[in-house]
């Protein structure tokens, strides 16, 4: 069990959890872990009677422990399991082994409302995982505006970027899917303080992103909140590499529409004539905000699976990772 080692307190130290003695594929492991699963609290407390852990790194689901398997369960019971699991001893943020997702990374990914809320509530820590992308970012991804706002009422740092230096503006700016409820997740970042003229590796910024899908609407919120209109990213044309602005983005995408509103605005900005005050991202702001806490207090549906956001995916085809256009190409997970 070398390779679940970790250094802790001093040199040396094995967490009890994390011994050999106690990651036996036992009977009563294999059970809680099953039971787990498939969200079922009555099963999980019969399993942990029968002297299940709640910490048994399952080898045939990535080193997921029993949290880790009800953070991704799709039940009513869901979030009962989790807190019967915590109860029992079992580590928040344990990570899996090849993502190293903990299970809010995982409820997140899952789009469960009320198990990530419940991870939250109990201190889980906003790590990153393999891929440097934090439950925030991968909540932006989701559409889940009532898991970002948790997030970020709890302490998440809203600036955190990914291993390809993408923050949670880059990734909510690229989706090409429910537009208009994206633009209104994107003015609550930035008035959190996401930056929006913020690069990646490769000089990206959130307007080229939203320049490659034509998102006009996201756009004209990036602009207005005073994101640079001319930086240059690299991207490659063949093996070439090149520069492009975000209207040269736009133009080479096809996206008429968003290519003249950026050539007009780049145009008073020579002129002297560009105004910036961030309004729209303030009434936008206020206004989801209130939605999201009139959802709450309803309890209703909406709030349960992320309030309403279009083009949220489903817990069967969410995907692990972000998948990002940019610098002329998808690019693919974690490289």
């Amino acid at each position: 069990m070398a390779f679940f080692l970790e250094k802790v307190d001093s040199p040396g130290f094995v967490p009890p959890h994390m011994k050999s003695e106690n990651q036996l594929p036992s009977a009563s492991n294999s059970a809680l872990f099953s039971s787990a699963a498939s969200g079922n609290l009555e099963q999980v407390k019969a399993a942990l009677s029968a002297g299940g852990s709640p910490n048994y790194f399952n080898p045939k689901s990535d080193g997921a422990t029993a949290l880790h398997a009800a953070a991704r369960a799709c039940t009513n019971d869901a979030a009962n399991c989790v807190r019967e699991l915590l109860a029992n001893g079992a580590v928040l943020d344990a990570k899996t082994i090849t993502t190293n997702n903990s299970p809010l990374h995982e409820a997140i990914l899952a789009n469960n409302q009320a198990t990530a809320e419940a991870l939250i509530a109990a201190g889980a820590l906003f790590t990153e995982n393999s891929f440097g992308n934090t439950p925030l970012l991968l909540a932006v991804q989701q559409g889940n505006i009532s898991v970002a706002l948790s997030l970020i009422k709890k302490g998440h740092t809203v600036s955190v970027k990914n291993n390809q230096g993408r923050n949670a503006l880059h990734i909510c700016a690229n989706m090409a899917t429910g537009k208009e409820a994206f633009v209104k997740m994107a003015a609550c970042l930035i008035m959190y303080g996401v930056d929006a003229s913020g690069v990646d590796n490769n000089k990206y910024t959130p307007l080229h992103a939203a320049a490659s899908v034509g998102n006009l609407d996201m756009v004209q919120l990036l602009a207005d909140s005073g994101a640079a209109l001319s930086p240059k990213s690299h991207m490659y044309v063949g093996s070439r590499l090149t520069e492009r602005t975000p209207f040269e983005v736009a133009d080479l995408s096809g996206h008429d529409q968003v290519a003249r509103f950026l050539d007009s605005e780049v145009s008073k900005e020579s002129s002297g004539q560009r105004a910036t005050d961030g309004e729209v991202a303030k009434r936008l702001s206020r206004g989801l905000v209130s939605e999201v806490s009139a959802a709450a207090k309803r309890g209703d549906e909406n709030s349960n699976r992320g309030n309403g956001v279009a083009g949220r995916t489903t817990p069967q085809k969410a995907a692990k990772e972000p998948v990002f256009v940019g610098s002329g190409a998808a690019v693919a997970k974690g490289k």
